[in-house]
């Protein structure tokens, strides 16, 4: 989220590169000096979008603001949607000492989610030295209490029979 003052907030598409457990570089879509919002709970209504602007954010941890009605009907949509989901995937990339992955995955009409790449923890029991990268395969994609999402299952698809 760009930050662009006056608690106004823009959507944008971004490259990232490495990453650590503090820091992700940006390869795209930002210009050096441009302030930007990393961490913040959003509640988006159902015609929401990924390429939708947002005006407001919702309190931080620090202050907390109430909610008006149209959120508690974005919350009530949002906990209504199924809680797993399987989707095809690539791992580009297997973080093993921060269980994260970074995943360029199909459209997930369920959530109304587009197809693009994301970067989901995996859950504690998995072993992320097993997940291979670069090839096609199916993860399921937990939405956790909390309101996040990781990665609690995956397997290769059989080989196409001709």
């Amino acid at each position: 989220m760009l930050a662009l003052g006056e608690g106004r907030f823009k959507s944008l598409a971004v490259k990232t590169g490495q990453s650590d457990n503090q820091r992700v570089e940006i390869l795209d879509g930002l210009i050096e000096g441009e302030e930007i919002v990393t961490s913040a709970q959003f509640l988006l209504d159902s015609e929401s979008s990924k390429s939708s602007d947002f005006t407001r954010i919702d309190a931080t941890d620090s202050q907390q603001m109430e909610k008006p009605a149209a959120s508690q009907d974005a919350q009530k949509a949002t906990a209504e949607l199924p809680g797993k989901v399987w989707v095809e995937a690539i791992v580009n990339s297997v973080d093993i000492n921060a269980m994260k992955l970074n995943v360029q995955h199909g459209p997930i009409p369920e959530w109304s989610w587009p197809l693009m790449q994301m970067e989901f923890k995996l859950t504690e029991w998995m072993d992320a030295g097993d997940i291979p990268t670069g090839q096609s395969l199916q993860l399921e994609i937990t939405r956790t209490e909390s309101g996040k999402y990781e990665v609690t299952d995956f397997y290769l698809p059989a080989a196409k029979q001709e």
